[in-house]
């Protein structure tokens, strides 16, 4: 076809290549150092299942994830085609022979045509459907314009090359095997031999040209994702779960500041969370404070500090300011407001098809500020002073934690020890079930349900202090770091194995946090043990309520994959089943409290619980039942805020065993 020509549009494109890209290498290279190479199997797993095979794409919004998933497949399917596309420009006879080459050429054919179909119907949904997620814009319908012409240029040059070549047996095979080319062939033949080459070189080098302006485009577009998105799979975070916050080295005397201060402060890998997001807003579907209006978008996080990115690093590139004087983040790049809406929900995460990590970024950002500039929406001075002085979020005299249990005859660890009586587990008890009226009743269940099972536990009572979940997560490292040392200090005391919890944040702090101060246990939920003990006998309920609709906790859920056992317990009680949210498992509603949001007020937009409420008062249940005192507080809230206290209880699952316990005497109270 013209091997000067194809040899000059290749070194052209591929030194603009080389050169946008390295631009962008070098903004990776500067990023902050962070390993991401261990457990290679796992992760070339991961690249299989979630890069390749797009599982996460398809698993939500089906008609839109098998849309983008038809169309990358067809790209991995052309990469091939491309490459003979090329290859004919130096030598025109060029193709892959024999049986080998006429499958390919059916199988190409076959995914050129799914991929017009799926733009297609990509072009109807943007103007038509207009979901509210995506972001409309010129660019993504010349993207989609581009794909098409590079779909439809090749069936042309193929139709042509039949038409003008027929009897050349290399054109032969090609043509026995094409599919929609053969069916146009016979039209084409019908053209003036002039027009029909014109199509044929046309159709090629059309082609070819806009496949190598398309590759340079990329690196300078907002479809960067295109080029980072399979090795932002490959680089996903592995550890369990994910959302895990790490530890900070406090005494670090080299470090200049803690946190992510400014853009500078983003490791290697957040660097390439922001080139590898799609802007497909299915972070933004069950977001919390999405949902209800707050002033957090993860989309637009990830585009302001992208497009923030760019700007210093072209800064820099002309002379401008030294990394370390970078504009800080918070305040100028990114709003307050927006990085203390956050409830650090996780659904963002289990959502997104790249696995773009938002939650410790967030809280990194919040680290800063907390730890830098000691500024933090003035409502948290109350809970700090609380944690520290107290160790509880309620300022209450640290004597005061057992009062509750006074007369079930628990008995403490210290108790426990002292009279060496045999400990099968631990019951971290927690602050909310500890201090308030409500979840001290809960408390009160598990216990009534453990004494049932004739199980040998104890709490620590007096001893016993916050886990440090809030503190953490509102970017207080220091007084979380406190906090958790002392816990594991009394745990290693009293040589503490089994660590049983009722409160999803604290048994997740415990359970994936504690092993950074060496605090390694066997955490379980009570859910979990409820069901246990349920299905091993240990204890009997009667089939007492109806209508039951389970709330998942964010932190038992999304965090640490706890969906089936607490449905199992609903199920051995209920007379009609679990009934369940439209929105549930990884795909539940935050109800608003996690990320230290418990103890903050909700001043903007709807109220994040008042909208679960509302999704779930919709099937009409007796009891919104939940197995976490934040949950059970929020949606005890939000029930009464629709007016329908007289009509829903709300309860944790503890509660509704302890109420049907066979040859058991219930402690039954009142429920507020």
């Amino acid at each position: 076809m013209g091997p000067i020509l194809i040899s000059l549009m290749l070194v052209t494109a591929f030194g603009f290549f080389a050169y946008f890209g390295s631009q962008k290498a070098e903004l990776l290279l500067a990023g902050k150092p962070e390993g991401r190479l261990d457990r290679l199997g796992d992760r070339l797993k991961g690249f299989w299942q979630y890069g390749l095979m797009q599982q996460r794409l398809v698993r939500n919004h089906k008609a839109a994830g098998w849309m983008h998933a038809i169309i990358f497949w067809g790209f991995c399917v052309l990469l091939l085609r491309s490459l003979v596309m090329i290859g004919i420009g130096f030598y025109e006879p060029f193709h892959i022979p024999g049986p080998v080459g006429m499958a390919y050429t059916a199988i190409k054919d076959l995914f050129e045509v799914a991929v017009l179909v799926m733009v297609a119907y990509a072009v109807y949904r943007r103007a038509m459907l207009k979901p509210e997620r995506l972001t409309n814009s010129l660019e993504a319908y010349a993207i989609l314009f581009l794909i098409a012409y590079l779909m439809g240029s090749d069936f042309v040059f193929d139709s042509a090359k039949f038409a003008a070549l027929a009897g050349h047996p290399g054109v032969f095979e090609e043509w026995q095997a094409a599919i929609v080319p053969k069916l146009l062939t016979p039209w084409f033949k019908t053209f003036d031999p002039s027009l029909l080459n014109g199509l044929y070189v046309g159709a090629y080098w059309s082609h070819v040209a806009i496949l190598m302006a398309f590759g340079v485009y990329l690196t300078k577009s907002k479809h960067l994702h295109v080029i980072t998105a399979l090795p932002n799979v490959f680089f996903r975070a592995l550890n369990q779960p994910a959302l895990a916050i790490q530890k900070l080295d406090l005494a670090d005397e080299t470090a200049e500041s803690f946190g992510v201060v400014t853009i500078d402060d983003l490791t290697w890998k957040q660097d390439l969370d922001l080139f590898s997001c799609t802007e497909c807003g299915r972070c933004l579907s069950s977001c919390p404070t999405y949902v209800t209006h707050k002033p957090l978008s993860l989309k637009g996080l990830n585009d302001d500090l992208k497009h923030h990115l760019f700007a210093v690093a072209e800064t820099k590139a002309d002379g401008g300011a030294a990394p370390g004087e970078a504009t800080p983040l918070v305040h100028n790049i990114i709003s307050p407001d927006t990085i203390w809406a956050c409830t650090t929900c996780g659904f963002c995460e289990t959502a997104c098809p790249v696995f773009i990590e938002q939650v410790p970024r967030i809280v990194s950002m919040r680290q800063s500020e907390t730890l830098m500039e000691a500024r933090y929406p003035e409502e948290l001075k109350k809970l700090y002073t609380g944690l520290e002085r107290a160790s509880n979020p309620y300022n209450i005299a640290p004597d005061q934690r057992p009062e509750w249990a006074k007369d079930l005859g628990v008995a403490t660890m210290a108790e426990a020890k002292a009279q060496n009586r045999p400990v099968e587990l631990l019951y971290f008890v927690g602050c909310m079930a500890s201090f308030d009226a409500r979840n001290q009743k809960v408390a009160k269940a598990l216990i009534q349900i453990l004494q049932a099972a004739d199980v040998k536990f104890a709490i620590l009572g007096k001893e016993e202090g916050c886990t440090g979940d809030a503190a953490r997560r509102l970017g207080n490292e220091y007084l979380f770091q406190e906090l958790a040392q002392y816990n594991v200090a009394k745990f290693t005391e009293y040589d503490v194995k089994t660590v049983l919890t009722a409160c999803p944040h604290c048994h997740n702090t415990i359970k994936n946090e504690y092993p950074q101060f060496g605090g390694n246990y066997r955490v379980i939920h009570h859910s979990e043990f409820i069901a246990e003990l349920l299905q091993s006998g240990r204890i009997k309920v009667n089939k007492s309520v109806s209508d039951v609709m389970y709330h998942d906790s964010c932190y038992l859920g999304r965090y640490n994959g706890i969906y089936e056992q607490p449905r199992v317990v609903i199920d051995l009680l209920s007379t009609n089943g679990v009934k369940e949210f439209e929105r549930n498992r990884d795909n539940s509603f935050c109800c608003g409290a996690g990320g230290g949001r418990m103890w903050m007020e909700e001043t903007i937009g709807e109220q994040i619980n008042q909208n679960r409420v509302e999704e779930g008062l919709k099937q009409k249940p007796k009891v919104i039942a939940s197995g976490c005192p934040f949950c059970l507080t929020m949606m005890r809230d939000g029930v009464g805020a629709k007016g329908k206290s007289d009509e829903v209880q709300t309860k944790d699952i503890a509660e509704l065993v302890a109420e049907a316990l066979v040859g058991a005497t219930p402690h039954r109270v009142p429920v507020a």
